[in-house]
């Protein structure tokens, strides 16, 4: 054999070796991130705090994210709206186009390039376990195009360093009437428990069996802002009459399936009830590898003004992580927002809270690290859904629509480097 041939075979074992490492890792390797008390640490024992994104959009749409209002503002609304105006050929080519484009490999090497150390990703149980395929026997279905499109992901963020904690944004049968859970209006997870638990338990303990072995998947936002049957009617001010107990029995039960798969090695993070403000039964924690997950909009100007079931997690002595904040202007004009938002990244890092801005990528305002350019004719089709126009012509539906999931195309989109670096990342 010459010289040749060994350093071509030699650079396809290496090759071949290290990309088997990043995808499936030796399980019970020593996680990169535990909890340490009220801390998150790495292998050497050093405090680390979670600096990222969260990958709004992609797999779990909002309406708004497209300047779509309801009842066209959840992933179900957006498809129904492209089949009334189109057919259902052009809401799949729609979605292909749209899943394609959102993120991408470039887009998590510029998060990394920034500086950054961590992807939060939503995603909607509806795309992964579609809810006309599964039956009441629990012989569960899952969409293995969808699950690829998270292989991917996480395949991109670990060849990048990058931390992963996979968040269940709508869960099965919806764990809200909102749109951000695609719920169509009720709430089936807590009016359907019997139904419902068993499909997201067995969800989350499959996708803890599939990323087991990757150690850049450091966790699992358990559920995202969880709305409990009359907490939305008490509202913020009685958050100490709020009943979080059926929560705290379903994250139990979760948990409990996910450390059937994980060893403990992943970290469970943890969404307050009442948009993930109130803490409230989840004390004490049942599992210590637990991150308490707070959300707020806008965000909190000091650790004192965090709610107050927050500041019991936090005197407990358990880490606290700001899993979602952004997108709130306050009434200021650019440069003070810009202020504001480093003033905010600051405060959390310098009181070792880690954080995750939402989001990267949007069609409306200027809140994320890319704004999108919206179709020529988008506002015929809009003023049609909103009962303010005219039906437009299919074709030109059809157009507009493919358009606007083609202009996700991270080249096609207007870089805010001034937000990045307000949040602290090095632009080169």
């Amino acid at each position: 054999m010459n010289k040749l041939a060994k350093t071509l075979i030699y650079t396809l074992i290496t090759s071949l070796s290290s990309a088997i490492a990043t995808a499936s890792p030796q399980i019970n390797l020593e996680p990169l991130i535990k909890v340490d008390g009220n801390k998150l640490v790495d292998t050497n024992n050093q405090p680390v705090v979670l600096r990222g994104f969260g990958l709004g959009g992609w797999l779990m749409p909002e309406g708004y994210m497209l300047g779509f209002k309801k009842p066209h503002d959840s992933p179900t609304g957006i498809r129904n709206a492209i089949i009334e105006l189109t057919d259902e050929q052009t809401a799949d080519e729609f979605f292909r186009r749209y899943e394609r484009n959102y993120v991408t490999k470039s887009d998590i090497e510029h998060i990394a390039k920034w500086g950054f150390n961590s992807v939060r990703l939503p995603f909607n149980a509806n795309r992964l376990m579609p809810p006309a395929k599964q039956n009441d026997a629990r012989n569960y279905v899952y969409d293995e195009s969808a699950l690829q499109l998270i292989d991917n992901l996480v395949h991109w963020a670990s060849e990048q360093k990058l931390y992963i904690i996979l968040d269940m944004h709508a869960a099965p049968g919806g764990q809200s009437i909102h749109n951000i859970a695609d719920s169509g209006g009720v709430a089936r997870l807590w009016e359907e428990p019997e139904v419902y638990w068993p499909r997201t338990i067995a969800l989350w303990q499959m996708l803890a069996k599939r990323y087991a072995n990757n150690p850049y998947v450091i966790g699992y936002d358990v559920l995202n802002e969880p709305m409990l049957p009359g907490t939305e009617e008490l509202g913020k001010d009685k958050q100490h009459l709020h009943d979080n107990m059926p929560l705290r029995e379903l994250y139990i039960e979760i948990s409990q399936a996910i450390r059937k798969e994980d060893h403990g090695n992943k970290i469970l993070f943890l969404e307050g009830g009442f948009w993930g403000q109130n803490m409230k039964d989840l004390l004490p924690a049942w599992d210590k590898n637990t991150v308490y997950a707070y959300h707020a909009y806008p965000a909190p100007t000091s650790i004192e003004a965090f709610p107050k079931s927050v500041k019991d997690v936090m005197a407990a002595g358990h880490p606290v992580w700001f899993g979602e904040w952004g997108e709130n202007w306050n009434a200021l004009d650019w440069s003070q927002w810009l202020s504001f938002n480093s003033q905010i990244t600051e405060l959390m890092e310098n009181n070792t809270v880690g954080w995750s801005w939402w989001t990267t990528k949007k069609f409306t305002y200027s809140t994320q690290a890319w704004q999108c350019h919206s179709p020529q004719g988008i506002n015929i089709v809009q003023n049609y859904l909103n009962k303010r126009g005219p039906k437009p012509p299919k074709a030109m539906a059809k157009h507009v629509f493919l358009t606007m999931a083609d202009n996700l195309a991270t080249k096609k989109c207007y870089f805010n480097s001034a937000l990045i670096k307000a949040l602290g990342g090095k632009i080169k």
